[in-house]
């Protein structure tokens, strides 16, 4: 269950003791599970401003909605990643950044707890992907920087380069055409920087 959902039972049970349509700030409330909540509440329902820390070290901290995080809200994992952006039941969705531990980071947009839409996702080497998104992977058109300064420009399809781009390359190089699984596949045109040129076809890189 999400973190989210696992103190409900206990809320439930709490709904002839907490009662009323206000928001109100209580002291802090410790739940059978060993989660924490400090912060306001509207009834038996955490709403408003709070934060909850789990038993395993997760926390969440931000907007509240009968239950549900949602708004803007700072949930950092137990493993040290964390995300900070809008939320709306429970799943991050609308603007926001990923961090994970590894220092990778995705800032952008999502839906239903999954990157889609546009966004920059950054590798701690340098790397550096701006463009679409979809269902959580890299999907139409998107650039991709490496840290020599290459860079491609072009299509993605299920998180690899598919479809028609075009790779410049720092050394002056540059290839405009076709490519399949990340490789060089269809027609195109490659130039280097001696003046040499091929235009043809390609069969996988060769």
């Amino acid at each position: 269950a999400s973190y989210f959902d696992r103190e409900i039972p206990e809320l439930n049970r709490l709904k002839g003791e907490f009662s009323g349509s206000s928001v109100e700030k209580r002291p802090k409330y410790t739940f059978k599970t060993g989660a924490v909540y400090t912060g306001q509440w509207k009834g038996n329902k955490r709403h408003g401003f709070g934060t909850q820390r789990w038993p395993d070290g997760a926390t969440y901290q931000g907007q509240w909605k009968e239950n549900c995080a949602e708004g803007k809200g700072r949930f950092t994992h137990s493993d040290g990643d964390a995300y900070i952006g809008e939320w709306k039941g429970n799943v991050a969705h609308g603007k926001g950044i990923y961090y994970h531990k590894d220092l990778t980071t995705y800032e952008g947009d999502w839906t239903n707890d999954l990157q889609e839409g546009h966004g920059v996702e950054t590798w701690a080497e340098g790397t550096r992907y701006e463009g679409n998104f979809r269902l959580g992977q890299k999907e139409g058109y998107g650039v991709y920087f490496w840290p020599d300064g290459s860079q491609y420009r072009g299509s993605w399809e299920v998180n690899t380069i598919n479809g028609r781009g075009a790779y410049i390359g720092s050394d002056g190089r540059w290839f405009k055409g076709t490519w399949q699984d990340a490789v060089i596949h269809g027609m195109g045109k490659y130039t280097w920087p001696n003046g040499r040129e091929y235009s043809g076809e390609y069969c996988f890189d060769r």
